[in-house]
């Protein structure tokens, strides 16, 4: 038992204790007499019974207010009846209460169901919530099976820090399993385990034309599946996954099964072939292809057992575990482990219990410190170790720092610690060039043409473009290998690749080009030349390298063989260069290489296959063909003399080609670089002349045979120590800068990002980091750049960049880095570094907040002691492996099973609520009419208790034996009352299942136990408290009135006993206010108990009130010339004073109480308003009913009219005023709870109307996507995937919108951790919106800053072009608060959006406009310009909404969603109609609000016939008086007119109050939350009048047989009952 329970269960124990005493020693004197005996079992039995109670229920997993309650029930019963089994004077009393029951067998029935109502209420919305819980977990049963705990991606499967799907190494999978099984505690519980993959997928069939866009791709462990408690695709007579398997190894082919519904989704038989696509991510890049299979389909399941793996309707194909691995490329990987408790899928919550702590800590201990990327370094011989960590953001947290830092403390004390951050470099700004952008260290080739500059490497090419300062770059996917590149114009290039040739635009965009593969399987190309610019020639290895095949293109390609002659040797590089007139081909072996000379003219036109060719003799040596100003040249070594001419030109001097001898540096485009001349010579086309550009001073001659160059007459590239340095001749003079390689290569196998450093702290080296605005050159970063001192350079970080972020940091050059230490066998810090950085300089430019470090290095004095060396390296990788949790290994571990069933009891909870708020006004309804009929039933025995009374019973006796009577009633009733309330719940749950079905899915009918006895033991207190309190009424009877039948004194009558019930409402009003300081800032409670506060306030001042009036107004008194008594006005004037007064409290503003305004409005709040309010109204009508009578009976022409009918009909129940108002309240309850419903269904159906125009906008389908599997089309719209029968030119316009979530928050403070930062920000989503979104009106919006636009169009243009502003939908900006703004989110308000996984990135945003609410059903979140939502929060596409001609039909628009579904199915995109959407949505909400309102028709059927009832004890009672009427002289009619009019009067007075109470709260419901949504103020007033029309015919139906009956009365038969 939990601490809480066993408190509650003092408690109780100690209330019995206390009310026992109280019981027996003073409430009931017969007890006194009592031996000790009988006085311990009366004191200890119930107790116990309450205490057992308890232990029970907790036990049975009861709710605990259910279980305090049912044990106040069994305390109570288990007391009374011990006091009629001990005493002797309390068994006659019982015996009376039973006999009393039988005697009056009719109004015990009545009352029996006035009391049963309660009970049914209750039962019947806890059942609701039962089925609807059912139907939530029946759900989640079929989907999960005998799955309990699920392991995957931090994220909802996906990594936080990559957004990708998370992947789990199945080596650590294995070990989990092993370690699972070596705890006892675990594998007693345990009895299965294991894992899989899924993805989304979509396919189609291309024979019978269906597609199926989303839908779920599983393969699991075959092995522990099948051997596991999970049962088989299909059910008990289904396939297992070790069937699939073998079906593999038997067939040799990969095997697939589908379920039932995907079968029937896309029109597939078994043994057919349909395609299957998805996305395929590369693990380095994350970035995604798409790819596409075919496949045959094995066997089709049906939708049972493990089939339903993700839903009864779920669509999913099923494999083994190695064949998805295989297929996706993600060999033992799994990115889900599943594990299963003993008990089966619904009874294991308790093994979970048991093992889920254990299953966490067994991970958390499996995860080491490799698997999430931590990397501890050491060197002994230098006295040296690092932590850094590897995987996420890569760096360190505050948290780890310190702790890393006191096991440092606590080991090698004497030891320097210094702390690295390391900010990876995007955008360097030097001299107005944005020089880092080449990809990788080495330049294969470049090329420069005017302001364009092309450069390859083995990573990729590079493209600036110097007149606006960009890079694009091309990346080599992996295993591609380069061999070639040529330049075709300034916008494209080709290159050729060990796969082939892809064309490069400037943009970035690529083409592969078709070029069939050769015979042999050969696609490698080894060289490619364009000839007459226009034709691209590809030269090919083929046949083991022996072949050389010429493709040339032009419309198509065509393949020609180079004859080799007798030379037949194996080869291994081609090169090609031309002229104007021929193509050089020179071919390598491993001895040497020859040339072949070929007529461009002759290659174009020739037909021949194979062309002959005169090759030249074996050249042994280096030596390479080279282009410079158009000419061939051959480069047989690098003297200069020694240089050849090619082309055959006829005009050249060869004996004086104009350039110095010396040796050949670097050579290309134009020109030469001769060694120890500082004058670059370029070619002319007669002779080498000096070019304008000198050789700049950090320029290098590498290793090799001879550097690529470009050299121009003005402008040259050379290579330099990492890159390219340039040097340019202007009006200015010589201008020198630098390229510097994005991707830096070490020791040409190490790759490394360009970075800055930043270090702090003490070390062993000299080093003095630069001052905050300034920066350091390293030696390599100092010879490319001649950096002047104080001259600025800006820095610009990739994560920064990649949020938006377009200017870098501007900094101060202050010298050169010196060398430091080369640690860990590594190059020393001066060679990894671009950059020194000071610390706080190095966290803005990395995008990191404050404190985070790359790395922490010990050093020192104590790290020359091996002993402490080794301590202090097992200290640190014990403190990395405990630090290896699952959460930083970026997977949760969820109790899945349990999470579900929690989210459907908090639904079902939800829906219950509902019944219960609505069902409260029923239950009071019901209570009034228990009331009403005890106090008549009381009326109606006065004789007989007071004939009791007269032969010496007791007022506690008799108020006994009324308790007797009222507990055995309030068992039964309950009883019958909880099993009606079953039945009640079954109709209603047939509304629902009508409801469900129309979305395809099903509703559970269940009810539990709990509920059953959660009604009765509720219900029964009701009763049971009811009647106790009309029992101490009714036992207060005057003996002697009641022996001669005379009315009851019903003067006002102030004693203490007033004080007293002041007293107990203070008391409830002070227990109320305890709740707001007890109950969570987020309970539902606390505005429904600040306003009780309120009202039990009001409640306990007007008893004081009128004690006090009671005392200082005379009895009789004149105001004016009128004499009024004080008997008669003061219950008027506090019966007005505390309506008003409740009045006032329910409609008092917020701006007023702002305590009020702190909590927010909850469906509970309606409970205490509703109820409140019709109370002030029915004591408002109570005061004032007389009046009206008076002013009614004296009318001069209704007295023509009608006689003393009128006076007569009025008379009763103005002097029956209690028994008046309680049916008044009771039909006013009714009436107000269905009118109140009714007015909310009709505001909303007004309201809602515009929800499709909301909704859609100007676009009538929207197409979806996922963030696993993103809409990545092309940018072109035309090239879109249209099918033959649809394209863009279909539609109005088109619009690809981007998403992704965000963190809403504050302002980065530089002192708080990435923690702190994700704690203070709530999480949303973006929306980028594109142009053609804008310029098509967007979506309807509630309001705009007209300021910046007159209209809604031109709102969404502001915000497309420009990334300060923003919209948002209506939710959010009601919910989101700014600052200590807590009215929402208004225009103007500045928002600070940042990162999901990099919470450093921000960006402040303007809200500008506010979304119509009905938006929500289609597109939600921040809307916001595309490019800030892809660069700053990296949102994918996800939407396309498309806009069609306004002439299509509903049919029509369903229609074309499926051909674009077919057309776009290997995106998995599912596209709706918006309008059918939202209709059924709406259709959804309307039928509820149906199902509510039969409810309540429960209620109203408890007023009208409470209504009967108390009308037919009315007659009955009056009997003779009507009797004395008939004698009188009056008429039948006239006693049925008289009587009509009474119930008239009565019903009319309820429906008019309970009808204005309604509309009055309404009302207010509208201004809270409606008004602020631009809705205008709605009533269903046809719906209304025909409602209190068809209550008052109702009435009339049930009253009419009493009524009747009385006026049937003959007056000598009525008369004699006088006698």
């Amino acid at each position: 038992m939990d601490l809480i329970v066993i408190v509650i269960t003092f408690l109780l124990g100690l209330g019995f204790f206390g009310s026992n005493v109280f019981i027996q020693f003073y409430s009931q004197p017969g007890l006194k007499n009592l031996n000790f005996k009988s006085h311990l079992f009366l004191m200890v039995v119930p107790i116990i019974l309450t205490i057992s109670s308890m232990v029970v229920s907790d036990y049975f997993y009861l709710d605990l207010m259910v279980s305090i309650i049912l044990s106040i029930v069994i305390g109570i019963c288990s007391h009374m009846g011990l006091m009629v089994y001990f005493s002797a004077k309390h068994r006659l009393l019982w015996t009376l209460g039973i006999r009393n029951l039988l005697r009056n067998k009719k109004n015990t029935a009545l009352m029996m169901t006035g009391l049963l109502i309660g009970s049914a209420i209750i039962t019947s919305s806890l059942v609701v919530g039962d089925s609807l819980n059912a139907t939530i977990q029946e759900e989640a049963y079929i989907i999960l099976g005998e799955t309990d705990i699920r392991i995957r991606g931090i994220e909802n499967g996906f990594s936080q820090a990559s957004g990708l799907a998370k992947e789990i190494d199945q080596e650590l999978a294995n070990t989990f399993h092993l370690e699972l099984l070596n705890n006892s505690k675990v594998s007693e519980n345990m009895d299965g385990f294991y894992y899989g993959r899924y993805v989304d997928i979509s396919l189609s069939n291309v024979y019978s034309g269906l597609v199926e866009p989303s839908a779920t791709w599983w393969a699991a462990d075959s092995f522990n599946h099948t051997n596991g408690p999970w049962e088989s695709l299909g059910g008990e007579d289904g396939i297992d996954y070790l069937d699939i398997k073998q079906n593999e190894e038997l067939t040799g082919e990969k095997t697939f099964v589908i379920n039932r519904i995907l079968a029937e989704e896309i029109g597939v038989d078994e043994g057919e072939e349909i395609s299957l696509s998805y996305t395929k991510y590369n693990p380095s890049t994350g970035v995604g292809t798409l790819e596409t299979i075919s496949i045959m389909i094995w066997k089709i399941v049906e939708m049972e057992g493990s089939a339903t793996v993700r839903g009864s309707t779920s669509p999913v194909l099923f494999s083994t575990l190695e064949t998805a691995q295989e297929i996706q490329n993600k060999k033992n990987k799994v990115n889900f482990i599943d594990i299963s408790a003993k008990g089966g899928p619904k009874d294991s919550l308790n093994s979970v219990d048991e093992i889920y702590s254990k299953v966490k800590k067994t991970f958390n201990n499996v995860i080491k410190a490799d698997d999430v990327g931590f990397l501890l370094q050491t060197d002994f011989e230098k006295k040296a170790m690092s932590v850094s960590l590897q995987s996420g953001d890569a760096r360190l947290s505050v948290e780890m720092i310190e702790e890393i830092e006191e096991i440092i403390e606590n080991t090698a004390s004497n030891s320097s610690v210094y702390k690295t951050l390391q900010s990876q470099l995007f955008q360097v700004r030097y001299r107005a060039d944005d020089i880092v952008g080449i990809l990788g260290s080495d330049v294969d080739s470049l090329y420069i043409d005017q302001e364009l500059e092309w450069y390859s490497s083995s990573l990729g090419v590079s493209i600036y473009n110097s007149s606006d300062r960009k890079w694009t770059q091309f990346t080599f996917p992996e295993g591609m290998i380069f061999n070639d590149f040529e330049s075709y114009n300034s916008t494209t290039s080709f290159i050729a690749h060990s796969s082939g040739i892809t064309k490069m635009n400037i943009d970035g965009s690529s083409e592969f080009l078709d070029l069939e593969s050769s015979s042999d399987g050969t696609s490698e190309v080894k060289s490619i030349e364009f000839l007459d610019a226009e034709d691209l020639l590809a030269a090919r290895l083929t046949n083991e390298n022996t072949l050389i095949e010429l493709w040339i293109r032009d419309d198509n390609w065509t393949k020609l063989t180079l004859d080799r002659g007798e030379w037949d040797n194996e080869l291994f590089k081609l090169e090609m260069i031309s002229d104007q007139e021929d193509i050089l081909v020179r071919a390598y072996d491993l001895f040497g290489s020859k040339t072949c000379r070929l007529s461009q003219k002759d290659l174009i036109e020739l037909n021949e296959q194979i062309i002959q060719c005169n090759w030249s003799d074996l050249f042994i040596g280096q030596n390479s063909l080279i282009k410079m100003g158009g000419v061939m040249w051959d480069l047989t070594s690098t003297i200069s003399e020694q240089l050849q001419l090619m082309s055959n030109i006829s005009n050249i001097n060869l004996s004086d080609l104009g350039i110095p001898n010396g040796t050949i540096i670097a050579a290309g485009c134009d020109g030469i670089w001769i060694e120890n001349e500082q004058i670059l010579y370029v070619w002319n086309s007669t002779s080498f002349v000096p070019s304008n550009v000198l050789v700049p001073n950090n320029a290098i001659d590498k290793p090799s045979f001879v550097d690529k160059a470009c050299i121009k007459m003005n402008h040259a590239v050379l290579l330099g120590k990492e890159g390219v340095i340039t040097t340019s001749k202007t009006s200015n003079g010589l201008v020198y800068n630098a390229r510097i390689p994005l991707i830096r290569t070490l020791d040409d196998l190490n790759l490394i990002p360009l970075v800055g450093m930043a270090v702090e702290g003490e070390s062993n080296f000299v080093y003095n980091p630069p001052k905050e605005g300034e920066f350091d050159f390293p030696g390599w970063s100092n010879a490319m750049l001649s950096v002047d001192e104080n001259e600025n350079v800006s820095f610009l970080g990739v994560i920064p960049y990649l949020f938006g972020t377009s200017d870098g940091l501007k900094l101060s050059y202050s010298g050169e880095v010196g060398d430091l230490p080369k640690l860990f066998e590594q190059p020393g810090y001066d060679e990894l570094f671009f950059v020194s950085l000071n610390m706080t300089d190095a966290e803005e430019i990395a995008g990191s907040t404050s404190g985070e470090r790359t790395s922490i290095v010990i050093t020192g004095f104590d790290l020359g002691n091996e002993t402490k060396f080794t301590k202090l390296e097992d200290e640190l990788n014990d403190w990395m492996d405990d630090e290896a949790k699952a959460s930083l290994y970026d997977v949760s571990i969820r109790d899945v099973k349990r999470s579900i069933i929690e989210s459907s009891e908090s639904a079902s909870e939800n829906v219950a609520g509902f019944f219960l708020v609505f069902g409260s006004f029923t239950v009071v309804a019901g209570i009034l009419l228990v009331i009403n009929i005890f106090v008549m039933l009381a009326e109606e025995r006065k004789s007989s208790m007071g004939m009791l009374r007269a032969l010496g019973m007791q007022r506690p006796e008799m108020r006994a034996m009324f308790v007797f009577e009222g507990s055995l009633l309030s068992i039964v009733s309950s009883a019958i009352g909880a099993l009606a309330g079953i039945f009640i719940a079954f109709l209603i749950s047939l509304g629902f299942k009508i409801t469900f079905s129309s979305l395809n899915s099903d509703f559970v009918f269940y009810w539990s136990y709990s509920s059953l006895i959660a009604g009765f033991s509720i219900g029964f207190m009701i009763t049971w408290i009811t009647l106790w309190i009309t029992s101490w009424r009714n036992s207060r009877l005057n003996v002697v009135a009641a022996l001669r039948d005379l009315p009851s004194n019903n003067k006002s009558n102030f004693s203490w006993l007033w004080l007293l019930v002041s007293l107990a409402l203070f008391s409830g009003s002070i227990f109320f206010g305890l709740l707001l300081f007890i109950l969570d800032s987020d309970s539902e409670f606390l505005h429904a108990s600040w306003m009780m506060v309120g009202y039990l306030t009001i409640l306990g001042s007007i008893p004081i009130l009128g004690f006090i009036l009671n005392y200082i107004v005379k009895p009789r008194f004149k105001i004016f010339t009128f004499t009024f008594s004080r008997d008669v006005i003061l219950p008027k004037l506090l019966m007005t004073i505390c309506a008003i007064s409740l009045l006032l409290w329910t409609s008092v503003p917020e701006s007023i109480d702002t305590v009020r305004g702190g909590y927010e409005e909850t469906r509970y709040s309606f409970i205490p308003l509703g109820l409140f309010s019709v109370a002030a109204g029915v004591l408002i009508l109570t005061s004032i009913a007389p009046t009206v009578a008076r002013i009614i009976g004296r009318s001069g022409f209704l007295v023509r009219k009608f006689g003393p009918v009128i006076s007569t009909a009025l008379a009763y129940p103005l002097s029956k005023p209690l028994r008046s108002s309680l049916v008044v309240g009771m039909f006013s309850l009714t009436i107000f709870s269905v009118v109140v419903l009714a007015g909310f269904s009709a505001q909303f159906e007004i309201y809602s109307n515009s929800f499709v125009d909301d909704a859609q906008g100007e676009f009538e389908l929207l197409g979806t996507g996922s963030l696993e599997r993103p809409l990545d089309l092309e940018s072109n719209i035309e090239e879109w995937p249209w099918s033959e029968n649809i394209s863009d030119e279909n539609f109005d316009a088109i619009s690809l919108l981007h998403f992704n979530y965000v963190r809403v928050g504050e302002q980065i403070d530089n002192q708080s951790s990435s923690r702190d930062l994700r704690k203070n920000t709530s999480s949303y989503y973006i929306r980028g919106i594109d142009e053609n979104f804008a310029n098509h009106g967007g979506l309807p919006l509630i309001a705009w800053d007209e300021s910046l636009a007159k209209s809604e169009m031109e709102i969404w243009q502001l915000v497309s072009e420009n990334d300060i502003f923003v919209i948002v939908d209506s939710a959010f900006a009601m919910t989101y608060n700014v600052g200590e703004n807590e009215n929402g989110i208004q225009l103007g308000d500045v928002l600070v959006l940042h990162n999901y996984n990099n919470v450093a990135v921000e960006k402040e945003v303007i809200v500008v406009g506010v979304l119509k609410e009905g938006s929500l059903l289609s597109l939600g979140g921040i809307f916001a310009q595309d490019d800030l939502a892809i660069q700053y929060f990296g949102a994918e596409p996800t939407r396309i909404m498309f806009s069609i001609p306004d002439i299509k039909t509903l049919d029509e628009k369903k229609e074309l969603t499926k051909e674009l579904e077919t057309s776009f199915v290997d995106y998995g995109m599912q596209v709706y109609v918006i309008e059918e959407e939202v209709i059924e949505i709406q259709s959804l909400i309307f039928a509820i609000f149906s199902i509510f309102k039969a409810f309540l028709a429960l209620g109203l059927i408890v007023g009208i016939a409470g209504l009967g009832v108390v009308t037919m004890r009315s007659v009955s009672e009056r009997q003779h008086q009507t009797g004395v009427l008939r004698a009188l002289g009056f008429e039948k009619r006239m006693i049925l007119f008289g009587y009509l009019l009474e119930l008239t009067w009565i019903s009319l007075l309820g429906m008019i109050n309970g009808v204005l109470i309604a509309i009055l709260f309404h009302y207010q419901l509208f201004r809270v939350f409606w008004s602020e949504q631009g809705a205008t103020f709605t009533m269903p007033w046809l719906e209304m009048g025909l409602f209190v029309l068809g209550a008052f015919l109702l009435v009339l139906l049930f009253t009419a047989l009493p009524i009747r009956k009385a006026s049937q009365v003959h007056p000598a038969e009525a008369l004699r009952q006088i006698v």
